[in-house]
């Protein structure tokens, strides 16, 4: 029967490829239509995939005053001294052993609760910026972000030298020394010889705050005055004032806005006279006699 088989085929292979087809046809529409359901497990990323996430920390302006750090010597100041090491004992015990400990080992007793724990000082490896001169001067100067270490920016360059010099003869075992260009890379980058004149900074909140409330009492008292001077409309003062501007409310805002004129006559004209026809008052004030400008001062000079 076999054989018989084997014969057919060879006789007639397009007969039997026709009997054939249509379950290789079932078969393959059966494989791809599998294929397709799974293409999204075929398709996917095997290795998890981890996603830096950036995290930015907005950190709010700080309030600084306006101030003249003063130019420190560098070949000298970075030499210690007795006067500067006993200097530099008086500003740790100050600002520093709170946290660091009188021993410098990080067990101050503000100490607890801080993670990072406060560095132990004592230890060489410890020193993020290295425990040389200018990297404990960075360290104060610049402080360190995601630590209690902050930034010893309310100090003179003469105090972060004397805490400097301190620290390495109190905690730091055989402490390593600068080279000369490491101390002039360290004047180059802190301006040091040169001394600084900082701008004052204040945040953008406080900023407005100031500029509402300023204007808040500017408002309260322009409107004080004009009530005021509506309720001595029969005043010789008022009605000469009257009698000179034209708008009340811009005159008397003016007035209100330079306060430098007052207890002084004299800056009082030239304030008047010299934005006139922008500040509420006319050309009539330059008619006024030596007596009404007086009438004029010593009225709002009161009202002030």
């Amino acid at each position: 029967m076999l054989k018989n088989l084997i014969t057919v085929i060879k006789n007639n292979p397009g007969r039997v490829f026709g009997l054939v087809y249509p379950y290789m046809l079932v078969l393959l529409t059966g494989l791809g239509l599998y294929y397709i359901s799974n293409l999204d497990q075929v398709a996917r990323q095997k290795v998890p995939v981890i996603l830096a996430v950036e995290e930015t920390v907005k950190e709010e302006l700080k309030f600084i005053e306006a101030r003249v750090v003063p130019p420190v010597d560098v070949k000298v100041i970075g030499k210690p001294s007795q006067e500067l090491i006993e200097k530099g004992r008086v500003l740790y015990q100050a600002n520093c052993s709170s946290c660091h400990g009188d021993e410098g080992v990080g067990a101050g007793p503000a100490a607890i609760g801080l993670n990072p724990a406060p560095t132990n000082l004592t230890v060489a490896d410890n020193w993020k910026n290295g425990s040389k001169i200018s990297g404990i001067y960075t360290t104060l100067e610049e402080g360190i972000p995601g630590t209690g270490m902050i930034a010893y920016d309310f100090m003179t360059p003469e105090e972060r030298f004397a805490l400097t010099h301190y620290i390495r003869d109190a905690f730091v075992p055989d402490p390593p020394q600068d080279t000369d260009d490491e101390l002039a890379a360290l004047d180059q980058l802190y301006h040091l010889s040169e001394g600084l004149q900082l701008p004052a900074q204040i945040p953008l909140d406080k900023a407005i705050d100031l500029v509402v409330n300023e204007n808040r009492v500017k408002a309260q008292k322009i409107t004080e005055i004009l009530r005021t001077i509506s309720e001595d409309s029969k005043n010789e003062a008022v009605s000469l004032f009257e009698s000179i501007v034209t708008s009340k409310g811009e005159a008397v805002a003016s007035l209100v806005s330079g306060k430098d004129w007052v207890n002084n006559e004299q800056k009082f004209v030239k304030m008047v006279t010299s934005t006139v026809n922008q500040n509420g008052f006319t050309g009539k004030v330059f008619n006024l006699s030596d007596t009404e400008w007086t009438m004029l001062f010593n009225y709002f000079n009161r009202l002030m």
